[in-house]
């Protein structure tokens, strides 16, 4: 007998697609904060080249050129996709359970990395620009190294929460240009950007709205150079480290890569619990504001080895 509505038939398999990808989201989010490492393929295993020289894109990624460093992007992004194969199939020959896991982490961080780099190329062009934050690369890392020193009592959120640290100890930047290139211990390179948005200005106009910056998969935009400019050097820190915060922890490692469902879960928490009890910022041990709290008592200025504390305008 045929079905009386030809379109449940049609929606049926994009349904079963979309609750599998779910369950694979969710999975991989538990088990990516078991394994520890990201694994990688071997290098003498041909399977795993294609993924290798896509790597190239690091470097595209961290230029200014729009198109380029989109282009960049995406390549980082594919390269997270194809070394999903190679993975599993050294994991099954080697019966290694966490390249098996890895496979399925490179395959659901590549895919949705993929997707968000792809729409994010048309836009390329417009993007106001590039914040220079490599101006504040010595007080990003003495920040970090007050981080590593701090007490974890002064920046958890609960007794539940037992991390020992933030970021993995011994996380450190280093500047390329504009950007900063983040040194994550058990990780690798990690680039962040930052640029300015005349729809994050818009929207700010429109919402009235305070925020100076919003993250992105790749770093964060501001609304405006004169307001960021106007930060102080201390707050300017804290917002990049933040930031960083959304970027890797939070879109990177516990949304595998998928931004289209991060928006959406973050634009949830506003509606439902505002600013004030934010699950990505505020509400929960997975919030970003941990930063803020880790940093509550850093005085770079009183700090006599440190040399951050210094201003210098180059924008």
């Amino acid at each position: 007998m045929a079905p009386s509505n030809p379109k449940c038939t049609t929606s049926r398999p994009l349904m079963f697609i979309a609750r599998r990808m779910a369950l694979l989201l969710v999975l991989a989010s538990v088990v990516s904060g078991c394994m520890g490492l990201e694994p990688e393929s071997h290098g003498t295993n041909p399977l795993g080249w294609p993924a290798k020289a896509l790597s190239i894109g690091h470097h595209a990624a961290d230029s200014e050129i729009p198109l380029y460093r989109e282009v960049g992007r995406t390549a980082l992004a594919f390269g997270d996709l194809l070394e999903s194969p190679p993975l599993l199939l050294e994991g099954v020959v080697t019966f290694d359970g966490d390249k098996i896991l890895g496979s399925s982490h490179k395959l659901l961080v590549g895919t949705g990395g993929s997707i968000a780099a792809l729409i994010n190329v048309p836009f390329s062009f417009v993007i106001g620009g590039n914040i220079d934050l490599g101006r504040d690369v010595d007080l990003v890392n003495d920040a970090l190294e007050h981080m590593d020193e701090a007490d974890p009592a002064t920046w958890r959120v609960s007794s539940s929460d037992e991390r020992t640290g933030i970021y993995p100890r011994g996380t450190r930047v280093e500047a390329s240009g504009k950007n900063l290139i983040w040194k994550i211990p058990g990780v690798g390179d990690v680039v962040q950007s930052a640029e300015i948005s005349p729809a994050l200005s818009i929207g700010l106009g429109i919402t009235g709205m305070a925020h100076v910056a919003q993250a992105r998969t790749w770093g964060f935009v501001v609304g405006s150079r004169h307001k960021w400019r106007l930060c102080s050097p201390r707050l300017r820190t804290t917002i990049i480290i933040h930031e960083f915060y959304h970027q890797h922890m939070q879109i990177r490692s516990d949304f595998q890569g998928w931004a289209m469902l991060y928006w959406p879960a973050y634009g949830a928490g506003t509606i439902t619990a505002g600013d004030d009890d934010h699950w990505a910022e505020t509400g929960s041990p997975a919030g970003a504001y941990v930063v803020n709290r880790a940093l509550r008592e850093w005085r770079p200025e009183l700090r006599p080895s440190s040399n951050a504390y210094v201003e210098v305008d180059r924008d």
